[in-house]
């Protein structure tokens, strides 16, 4: 049990930073699949690449601050190892989240 909640723990934020690269160096070209899709980043290319840039940027530093904070969780935390995991797990994808929402809302 606490192998599993270890890799989601740590898994989940590292997948996510390997997801922002492409962003990040425009690899990625507009589609309906993968990236920052709106109306509006669709609408041109430059306006796709600009936005999912700066998508991939705030999600690969959420994706870092998140496994930072899961281990200082993991580590210090009084709670049983089980909980621990599962805050940090919780905690990490928060803050993920969080800084998707705040890039989407400017």
């Amino acid at each position: 049990m606490v192998k599993m909640l270890s890799t989601f723990t740590y898994g989940l934020p590292t997948l996510m930073f390997l997801v922002s690269i492409p962003m990040i160096f425009k690899w990625i070209s507009p589609n309906s699949f993968y990236g920052y899709r709106t109306q509006y980043t669709l609408s041109s290319p430059e306006i796709w690449y600009a936005a999912n840039m700066k998508m991939g940027i705030a999600t690969a530093i959420a994706s870092i601050i998140a496994i930072v904070v899961s281990h200082y969780i993991v580590s210090n935390s009084s709670a049983q190892i089980e909980h621990r995991y599962a805050y940090a797990m919780i905690s990490g994808m928060l803050i993920i989240l969080l800084s998707m929402v705040l890039v989407a809302s400017n």
